[in-house]
């Protein structure tokens, strides 16, 4: 697990995003993007309040090996259970 200071959604290429998750509308939402890389998956977490849009979150970029990234989806958490499901297949 290794945080990445600064990371440019903007960089990212839409065939490597494999998975999206967006909060149920409310005052505040989240949102997680999971990116695949070659040997390495980088979650994308960012949140706002209903203020502001997407477009002034602040996003915080963690790059996770294969292994680490599925003891982080096995969290009961809804997003991670769908990641389970949709993408890992478990």
């Amino acid at each position: 697990m290794k945080k990445i200071a600064k990371f440019d959604l903007n960089t990212v290429k839409t065939e490597d995003i494999i998975f999206t998750h967006t909060s149920s509308r409310d005052y505040e939402m989240s949102r997680v993007y999971v990116i695949e890389k070659l040997d390495s998956f980088i979650v994308l977490e960012g949140s706002h309040c209903s203020c502001y849009g997407f477009e002034d979150t602040t996003w915080e970029a963690i790059e996770y090996t294969e292994k680490e990234i599925e003891k982080l989806a096995m969290h009961d958490d809804e997003k991670w259970k769908i990641f389970l499901k949709e993408y890992l297949n478990i």
